[in-house]
C-alpha cells in the first residue's frame, strides 16, 4: 500500500537534514568534524575558556541508518546532548496539537502539487524553533548551526535567531570584553541552557552579572 506523498513530506524535510548529517560525519576518520572541532575548541574559542569546552559527535554504527549524538561538555560535565530519538521523541504530539490548536489543514495531493505545503513547513519550523528553545534537537542542526556561524560576521552570529550559532559566538575569542559587557542585557530573554554559556564566559573573563549559574547536571 502506497503512503500518501503529504503524510510522508514532513518526513522527506527531516531525512534530508539527516542524510547531509550522515554525510558530514561520514568521512573517515571524521576528518569534517575534527577540523571544525580544532576551529571550535581551540583556534576561534576565547582563550580562558581553553581546554574546558569540548564538543563531541558520533554515530552509532549498529543502530538503524546511524544516527548520530551531539554532546557539549564543560570541564567534562555534559550541558548540551542533542540527538535523534531525543529529537523525535514527542514531536508527534506536540506538532499535532499545534496544527489542530492553530486549525492549519493537512497536506493534499492534488495530482500535480502539494497543497497547504507553505503553511505546513512554517508550523514546523516554529516547532523546531520552540523545542531548540527547550535545549531539544538533533546533530544535522547542530552542524547547520556550525556552518552559519562559520559563515558569517561575529556580529551577526551574535544576534542570530538561533540559540545554537549564539552558543558559538558568545565563546568566540573575538567578541571583546566591552561588547560582553553590552550583552548582559541579553540574559533574560535567552534560553535556560544558553543562558548557561553566557555566564561561563562572563564568569571567565571577570564580568559580573546577577544571575546565578545551575549545576550543570541540572542543565542537561
Amino acid at each position: 500500500m502506497l503512503l500518501k506523498k503529504e503524510l510522508m513530506q514532513p518526513l522527506f524535510t527531516r531525512l534530508q537534514g539527516a542524510i547531509k548529517q550522515i554525510i558530514i560525519l561520514g568521512g573517515r576518520n571524521g576528518k569534517f568534524m575534527e577540523w571544525h572541532k580544532k576551529r571550535l575548541e581551540n583556534d576561534l574559542l576565547c582563550p580562558v575558556l581553553r581546554g574546558r569546552i569540548h564538543y563531541e559527535i558520533t554515530k552509532y554504527r549498529k543502530a538503524h541508518d546511524q544516527p548520530g549524538r551531539v554532546i557539549v561538555k564543560v570541564d567534562d560535565d555534559v550541558i548540551l546532548d542533542g540527538n535523534l530519538f531525543k529529537y523525535f521523541k514527542g514531536y508527534r504530539e506536540v506538532e499535532t496539537a499545534y496544527k489542530e490548536t492553530h486549525n492549519i489543514p493537512r497536506r493534499q495531493w492534488n495530482g500535480k502539487t502539494i497543497e497547504n505545503q507553505a503553511v505546513n513547513e512554517a508550523a514546523e519550523m516554529y516547532i523546531d524553533r520552540e523545542r531548540l528553545e527547550l535545549g531539544i534537537f538533533d546533530v544535522w542542526q547542530f552542524t547547520n548551526a556550525i556552518e552559519l556561524y562559520l559563515n558569517q560576521s561575529i556580529d551577526k552570529s551574535l544576534r542570530s535567531e538561533n540559540p545554537l550559532v549564539r552558543l558559538f559566538a558568545i565563546l568566540d575569542r573575538r567578541v571583546g570584553k566591552r561588547t560582553l559587557m553590552n550583552e548582559r542585557a541579553e540574559l533574560e530573554q535567552l534560553p535556560d541552557w544558553l543562558q548557561f554559556f553566557y555566564v561561563l564566559r562572563f564568569s571567565a573573563e571577570g564580568i559580573r552579572t546577577d544571575w546565578r549559574m545551575n549545576e550543570p547536571d541540572k542543565m542537561s
